[in-house]
């Protein structure tokens, strides 16, 4: 009898989780295109990416699990900016894969639900998320450059203000 309670309530839990990755997904979206208007051209990169801050919350908040709305979220936004389809799915892989690897870094070395007790906590929260935002300014502006939307000569600029957006956005 216990065993079928168990298993009725797996369904109800996927389907939650479900509903939980649609929501943040669509938040990450319309987040996400606010933000945009703030992008340098060609219109991927800004200065400040809050949606960067709500994926890394929403993992750490609601678990890895939620990754695909993240990603949904992601790839939708950046494919409504002058892109093509490739370039959108990478582009929101590495968004998601950014949030994935802060949240595991923050787990591992911080801790959660935890409040910064100290300078300390503070500083490797900001380090952590230094280094994640690495990921996702990457792989972002790998696939921009890709299509061709910068020049090499570009690249470390448009990096560089990829990777501020997106820390400055977590932290």
């Amino acid at each position: 009898e216990e065993s079928a309670v168990r298993q009725s309530a797996v369904p109800v839990q996927n389907f939650r989780y479900v509903v939980v990755a649609i929501l943040l997904g669509a938040l990450y979206f319309a987040l996400a295109k606010l933000s945009l208007l703030l992008a340098i051209p060609p219109g991927y990169a800004t200065a400040a990416w809050p949606p960067s801050g709500f994926a890394l919350a929403a993992l750490l908040l609601a678990g890895n699990r939620v990754w695909p709305g993240i990603w949904l979220g992601a790839a939708l936004a950046n494919v409504t900016v002058q892109s093509s389809a490739l370039a959108a799915v990478f582009i929101a892989s590495g968004n998601t894969l950014e949030a994935l690897v802060g949240a595991s870094l923050i787990r591992h070395f911080i801790g959660v639900p935890r409040r910064f007790e100290c300078g300390e906590d503070v500083l490797k929260f900001a380090g952590l998320v230094a280094i994640a935002s690495a990921v996702a300014a990457t792989i972002g502006v790998l696939s921009i450059a890709a299509t061709g939307s910068i020049s090499r000569g570009d690249f470390p600029a448009h990096w560089w203000t990829w990777w501020q957006g997106d820390m400055t956005g977590m932290i």
